[in-house]
């Protein structure tokens, strides 16, 4: 059974199941149970699907059955000392400590009453209250052990939500925000220039067109509870970033290892780090100055280097795309780091050759 099973309350409704069925079904049962024993026993099980949809009804019901179950069960035939302290557990699940106690005492009270009505002269308060404490000690255990499962599991879709809302931002930024970003420098340098050529207005249109796509994925993504994923590899990132770099006029060397073998979630990682490193090149860096990615693959690890030329008035800051390099980063289990000195900009990013299992 999985944790949404779990926390949902199907374990209390299919326990509750599993004792009517085998109490209607046994052989035994039916010589010796009365109808107005099942009949407690059938309102004990709905009581449980009650009480796990709707706690408060339930733990009124569980609490007026429970009395109602020790005046009539004068033998204690009945199954519903068990069933009822089921209703106990759907509310220790859900935290709910002060009804769970109220039903629990009332349960065990009733319990011990319909026994001690049973056995009449032979009963033994010491052996009757503590068998019953026993055995109700085990349901409340499982119910605090279900309040931790659901814990975990709202946790867990908590920390999910989480990042698809921090993903969703990065891919806003990634794509659309970059994108219009590009947008205005194109438009600027059309102003500048005094006119744009046909070629400058077809990449505008083009640009528009990728970042309302990109939006539009971005939404639906959301939608779906997932996350958008990189369309291109390193490799394709590294040659579609370089040949814009190359268009907007800068002078771009490459060197060492630009085709390593990654595994695929580091290297749609990587692909999105230098896709964010080089639009900075192209957004913060000296207008048409040198650009160097340098690539170097060893045995435990690769690392890509992109430095630039800043211009002297150019300051560095830690925006949502620097926070973005580094989550990213970070989830494929490498580091990032970024310098600027002496009027050069350096991105040095350490990945994995495998995938690390890291801690959320």
């Amino acid at each position: 059974m999985g944790r949404k099973a779990l926390s949902s309350g199907a374990l209390e409704v299919l326990i509750a199941l599993v004792i009517i069925t085998a109490e209607l079904l046994a052989p035994r049962a039916r010589m010796v149970l009365t109808p107005e024993v099942v009949a407690l026993d059938i309102a004990a099980f709905v009581t449980v699907v009650v009480a796990v949809r709707w706690p408060q009804v339930g733990a009124a019901l569980t609490i007026t059955l429970a009395v109602a179950a020790a005046a009539i069960d004068e033998n204690s035939l009945g199954f519903w000392p068990y069933l009822l302290m089921l209703p106990v557990v759907a509310a220790l699940r859900n935290g709910r400590w002060a009804q769970a106690a109220v039903m629990a005492a009332t349960v065990f009270t009733a319990s011990v009453t319909a026994t001690a009505r049973q056995l009449a002269e032979d009963f033994n308060p010491f052996e009757v209250i503590l068998g019953w404490f026993a055995l109700d000690a085990v349901f409340v255990l499982v119910g605090f052990g279900l309040n931790a499962v659901s814990r975990n599991a709202a946790e867990a879709e908590s920390r999910r939500q989480r990042d698809l809302r921090l993903q969703a931002t990065l891919d806003l930024h990634d794509s659309v925000a970059r994108e219009l970003t590009l947008i205005a420098m194109e438009a600027d340098a059309a102003h500048n220039a005094g006119g744009a050529s046909p070629e400058a207005l077809a990449a505008l249109s083009e640009r528009a067109r990728n970042a309302g796509a990109a939006l539009r994925d971005t939404i639906r993504m959301m939608q779906l509870g997932e996350s958008a994923p990189t369309d291109a590899d390193f490799r394709e990132t590294l040659a579609q970033e370089v040949r814009e770099l190359k268009r907007r006029g800068h002078e771009v060397t490459t060197s060492g290892d630009l085709s390593p073998t990654l595994h695929a979630s580091i290297d749609r990682a990587l692909a999105q780090i230098l896709r964010e490193a080089l639009h900075n090149v192209a957004k913060h860096g000296l207008k048409h100055g040198p650009c160097t990615i340098v690539g170097e693959l060893s045995a435990v690890d690769y690392q890509l280097i992109v430095t630039n030329q800043m211009p002297p008035d150019r300051t560095t800051g830690a925006g949502l795309g620097t926070l973005g390099m580094r989550h990213r980063a970070t989830l494929a289990g490498g580091s990032l780091r970024l310098a600027s000195a002496n009027g050069t900009w350096t991105c040095l990013v350490e990945m994995p050759l495998t995938v690390r299992q890291l801690q959320t």
